[in-house]
Order: structure tokens, then C-alpha cells, then sequence
């Protein structure tokens, strides 16, 4: 789409030129990718504002696939008079509804609402349903990737179950977007609102511009901070689905990811994100002389002893990690070594075995870098876009290998470990071994094993909204 000068009152994310004028509005509202809470206050609002100066109703068409029993019967019953207050209130609470049914509610006299998205039995739904049952971590068909991965097992037809009804699924969905677009078009007159999911709304503005129309996209902060086309969109849905070939986990990930990479390379809202990851990117502290050393001598007998799990080695900066329990931590996005300062107080051969496990991170991110046709930055932007599920899956494989071979290194070089089911202790050094003695005394794979490396990774979920 074509930048052009911005007009007054709320300033679209693109405008683009055509015949007439149609105003698509994305948000949160029907988003997969986004938590329960999405705020949609400023949503309703920018509806709004959109329509608070027309001389005539105007005309929205709504394309948000949304449950049938949303409680807007419940609101219909209210006073006129009232009800714009009870949305707000309970939009801020973080109910999830449409802002055009909503508007439609509140002000019936100043929009006519038009419908195209149809109920939860539509394709386009089921879609979003897969995708949030496939990529938020905990549901069954998330754990059934986690074990095919970590077993390479191939006799589960449960997970082949998962896989081909993903695909249908994926299939029906890009089929039912297609649908909805043209379902969209046939309404988008002069003078129209469209308002759709964050998700598709870069697809819809972009259809309508191939097709001649002209228009602008407006999005409120949180929906417009995922603004993405088509391509970025599609490729996480497949990158959500069990991969066929579980033979080799990282090379399954790289697989499943690529599309993504590939999408995100030419995503337009790049540069933004790098800006936004560089400003939260807390300043760089250079550690001490005894930190540098400590781990300039471990990395030494790393590639001394042959334990050195990269391919390709090659300069890693050292700088401060500042964190009171976390040794170490291998920041892909700088290419660069977190480390703690109080790893001078810790055995060197456990700071040895840390290190070889955040060695294999940096392994890791360099096959998927080289899958991606990228540098370790891409795959860090790849893990930053592909939302909680996907990202906590690949962080908890990436887990299970750098945890299988630190164990392999400790019991080579005879680390002292203590007893599985004994005392955590209560130094960070006694906690990290004690860890590493409870998974040493599982068998890799097996469902404790999994149920320990996920809780290392996947965050707890939120908590319920409060009204």
C-alpha cells in the first residue's frame, strides 16, 4: 500500500488510493495470537470518532468471527441512555466483543450494521479455534509436539490425528478468508467502515487496493502492533501444525519456522520491531576482569576437551547478566554471553557445564540461522513474532538437547551431584545442582522429564479477568 498525507481526526496506519473510499478498522477482538485481555476500549472509541460527524448512518460491515452468545442481548435490554457506559466498563474490564456490534448497540442511529463474518460454526472460526488449541502450551495436541519431538516416536496416531485434522483445518480456514474477502467486497461501497481481526486486516486493505478501491486502515496501539499480511499471518498457522518428520527435533523446527522467517524478512513492520526490541534492551555493563577470566578459562578446556558442541566457533562478547539465580544466558538477538558475576564463586566445573549448555544454544540458533538463510538476530525476531506457544515449544526442545548434553559432559568429567530427592540448599550454585540431579535421574523423554523442561520454559497462564 502507498503512503500518502494523513487527514484529520485519527491517523490511519496506511492510506492508499483507488476509487472511493473505504475504512478498514482492525482489532483485538477474534485475534489468536493475542492474550484474553486485549484491551478493546480504544477500539470502540476509534469507531466513534469515525462516525460521530457522518449526516447519515454509516455503513459497517463487520468480518469479526465471534460466538453467537456474546451478552449483547443482555445489553439490548438496558436503557439507551446507559449502555455506552456499561461497554466501556466492561471493555476496560476485558470482556472480548466486537466494537461494531457494540457501536451498534450504543448508537444505533448512527451506524447500519452489516454482518458477513457468520457465527462459530464458520471455517473461519474453527481456524482461529485450531491455532489457539495448537500454539498455547498445556492443551493436549501442544504436549503431543513436545513428546513426538523429544522421542522422535512415530507410532503415536493420536499426534497423526492432530497433524491432518491441522491441516484440514488450515486448509477450510484459508478457503473461508478467501470467502470472507469477497464477502467484504461486495459491501465495501463508498463511504464504508470494514472492521476485522488485527490478523487479517493488512489482507482485507490490501485486496481492496489490488481490486481498485481506495481507502485507509486505521488500528488502535495494541491491534496495530500486529498489523500483519498475509504472509506472516499463514505461515505461523503452519508453523503451529505437528511437523511430518520427527527424526531430528531442530531440524523439524527449522522447517516448520522458515516460511515464517522467509514472511518476517519482508514484513514492512521490521524496522519498527528492531527498533522496539533495541529500546527495550536494557544498556550493555562489561563484566569484571574476574568474570571475564573465570569464563575465558572455562571455554578453553570446553574446546580442549572436544566438548565443544558448536560447529563453526567463533567470537562470543561476555557481558553482565543481572540476575541472582540465572548463571548464564546466551542473548541471540546481540549474539552475545550473559553472564552473572557470581559465577567466580561457583565450582569451575560447574561453570564448565553451563557453559557447554548455553554452547549448544548457540549451535542451535546458528542451524536455524542457516535454515533461515539469516544471522542469529532473525532467529531472536523469529522467537519474538511467533507468539507464547510456538515460541515456549521450540525453547523447550532447544532445552531438552542443551540439558541432555550438559548432563553428558558433567558424568565425562565426574561432576559431584547431589541426590535427586534430596535439599534444593540455598545458594544459586546448590539450586543449579540440584536440578541438574533431577533430571539426570529421569529418563530423557519420558513425561517427567517433559514435565520439568516445560516448567523451565512456558510462563504460568494469566490470571482471570476481573470485572
Amino acid at each position: 500500500m502507498r503512503a500518502s498525507p494523513l487527514p484529520r481526526g485519527p491517523a490511519p496506519a496506511h492510506r492508499w488510493a483507488g476509487t472511493g473510499s473505504v475504512q478498514v478498522v482492525a482489532t483485538a477482538m477474534g485475534d489468536p495470537r493475542l492474550p484474553a485481555r486485549a484491551e478493546g476500549t480504544e477500539a470502540f472509541e476509534l469507531l466513534e470518532k469515525l462516525t460521530e460527524d457522518a449526516a447519515r448512518p454509516v455503513r459497517v460491515v463487520t468480518a469479526v468471527p465471534i460466538d453467537p452468545d456474546t451478552g449483547l442481548a443482555a445489553l439490548a435490554a438496558q436503557p439507551l441512555e446507559r449502555r455506552r457506559e456499561i461497554v466501556l466498563r466492561g471493555l476496560r474490564a476485558g470482556i472480548q466483543e466486537d466494537p461494531a456490534r457494540l457501536l451498534a448497540q450504543t448508537a444505533p442511529e448512527r451506524i447500519h450494521l452489516v454482518e458477513v463474518a457468520g457465527d462459530a460454526r464458520t471455517p473461519l472460526h474453527k481456524l482461529n479455534n485450531v491455532v489457539r488449541q495448537l500454539h498455547p502450551p498445556g492443551t493436549r495436541p501442544w504436549m503431543r509436539r513436545r513428546v513426538a519431538l523429544a522421542t522422535g516416536d512415530g507410532r503415536d496416531g493420536d499426534y497423526g490425528n492432530v497433524r491432518r485434522t491441522g491441516l484440514q483445518r488450515a486448509a477450510n480456514g484459508r478457503q473461508a478468508v478467501d470467502d470472507l474477502l469477497g464477502r467484504v467486497h461486495a459491501h465495501a461501497h463508498d463511504g464504508t467502515i470494514v472492521v476485522v481481526p488485527a490478523v487479517l486486516a493488512v489482507e482485507v486493505a490490501e485486496h481492496l487496493e489490488g481490486h481498485g478501491v481506495g481507502g485507509a486502515l486505521f488500528a488502535p496501539t495494541r491491534a496495530g502492533q500486529h498489523l500483519w499480511d498475509a504472509p506472516m499471518w499463514w505461515s505461523l498457522v503452519t508453523a503451529g501444525l505437528p511437523p511430518a518428520d520427527r527424526s531430528d527435533p531442530m531440524a523439524a523446527w527449522a522447517e516448520a519456522l522458515q516460511p515464517h522467517a522467509a514472511a518476517l524478512a519482508q514484513w514492512r513492520g521490521r524496522p519498527q520491531l528492531l527498533r522496539e526490541i533495541d529500546h527495550r534492551t536494557a544498556p550493555v555493563t562489561e563484566p569484571s576482569r574476574e568474570v571475564a577470566r573465570v569464563v575465558r578459562r572455562a571455554l578453553r578446556e570446553v574446546e580442549r576437551s572436544g566438548h565443544d558442541p558448536r560447529t563453526h566457533p567463533s567470537p562470543l562478547p561476555i557481558v553482565v547478566l543481572d540476575d541472582p539465580e540465572l548463571a548464564m544466558s546466551y542473548d541471540a538477538f546481540h549474539h552475545r554471553l550473559k553472564v552473572a558475576p557470581w559465577v567466580t564463586e561457583v565450582d569451575p566445573a560447574l561453570v564448565l557445564v553451563m557453559l557447554v549448555h548455553e554452547l549448544v544454544h548457540v549451535e542451535q540458533v546458528a542451524q536455524l540461522a542457516a535454515a533461515f538463510a539469516g544471522t542469529p538476530r532473525d532467529v531472536a525476531l523469529v522467537l519474538d513474532t511467533v507468539g507464547i506457544g510456538i515460541a515456549s515449544g521450540l525453547r523447550a526442545t532447544m532445552e531438552d538437547l542443551a540439558y541432555r548434553t550438559e548432563l553428558e559432559v558433567a558424568e565425562a568429567i565426574g561432576l559431584t551431584l547431589p541426590a535427586p530427592g534430596g535439599s534444593e540448599g540455598t545458594t544459586p550454585e546448590d539450586r543449579l545442582r540440584h536440578m541438574l540431579a533431577r533430571l539426570g535421574a529421569l529418563p530423557y523423554g519420558s513425561p517427567d522429564w517433559l514435565r520439568l523442561i516445560d516448567g523451565l520454559v512456558v510462563p504460568p497462564p494469566p490470571a482471570p479477568p476481573t470485572p
